[in-house]
């Protein structure tokens, strides 16, 4: 039996809430930001995996 996960079925890109982080108190979409704290947003289990460049916040 296959494990649904949200990368692997694409209910991530579809929902803009599982990429919503806080940030010095602000809510933001973790896509709009630097690769290295993107990376740090998986390592930490805050966001599902690192977008790629034709995920990126700017080609939303």
């Amino acid at each position: 039996m296959a494990k649904n996960t949200l990368s692997s079925n694409g209910a991530a890109e579809d929902s803009s809430l599982v990429w919503m982080v806080s940030l010095n108190g602000f809510i933001i979409d973790a896509r709009s930001l630097p690769r290295e704290i993107q990376e740090e947003a998986v390592d930490k289990g805050l966001i599902p995996y690192l977008p790629d460049e034709e995920t990126s916040w700017e080609n939303l």
